[in-house]
């Protein structure tokens, strides 16, 4: 089923190589310069949550883990497509990272940013879900336009909040332009989570539609 596949390998996954790098990168430039001494909590933890979330959906493509064996279900289809969502925030996380590492060497507290930040990722994707989920729906209803309108309204959102926390965020160098280039990355991944979404909708009209496919004849 050429849209299950769609959704299990998508391009965001491919973005794997991209994240492994800026998540090296900026551990690299904090270990030159400052030492795992100054850390803050909250950075430690996404060190450790980082190349957790990288392994799983690695695997998962691989087919090591949440493998289809017995046939087409949307059980699977849902675990990866919450697989390329979480992956996708995980890649806009990696560059904004520069921003906290770059100000926790300038020994500037920037937690509520912290904060922000991650409430803006998630914003972004209950928006992803209004709109996907719905978009494409076979039954169109007033219910279902507005759902989707309101991820629009949502996705469109997030992205305006993530630009003015660039503008308005406190920095000493030139720290801030990790928000922008975060920015650039979070509507890159909204553009392959919604086409990933597209293909959520087929396949699940297909299983719906035809039941059970036997994975081996694909």
């Amino acid at each position: 089923m050429y849209s299950f596949n769609c959704v299990r390998n998508s391009y965001i996954i491919g973005f794997s190589i991209i994240s492994l790098f800026m998540y090296f990168f900026w551990v690299t430039i904090y270990f030159i310069f400052r030492g795992e001494g100054t850390l803050p909590l909250y950075v430690k933890s996404y060190m450790v949550i980082s190349p957790i979330i990288w392994i799983i959906a690695a695997l998962c493509v691989a087919g090591y883990l949440f493998e289809n064996k017995k046939g087409y279900k949307i059980y699977y289809l849902n675990i990866y497509m919450a697989i390329n969502m979480i992956f996708a925030n995980s890649i806009v996380l990696n560059a904004g990272m520069l921003y906290f590492i770059g100000m926790n060497y300038e020994n500037q507290d920037v937690f509520n940013y912290w904060l922000y930040n991650l409430f803006i990722l998630f914003m972004s994707m209950v928006g992803l879900v209004l709109f996907g989920r719905n978009a494409w729906e076979s039954e169109v209803t007033r219910l279902t336009k507005f759902l989707r309108n309101l991820g629009i309204v949502i996705i469109i959102g997030t992205l305006l909040a993530l630009a003015i926390i660039w503008i308005v965020a406190p920095t000493i160098g030139d720290e801030s332009r990790a928000f922008f280039i975060e920015l650039m990355f979070l509507a890159l991944t909204n553009l392959l989570n919604i086409r990933a979404f597209f293909h959520y909708q087929l396949a699940k009209d297909e299983i719906n539609g035809v039941g059970k496919i036997d994975s081996e004849s694909n």
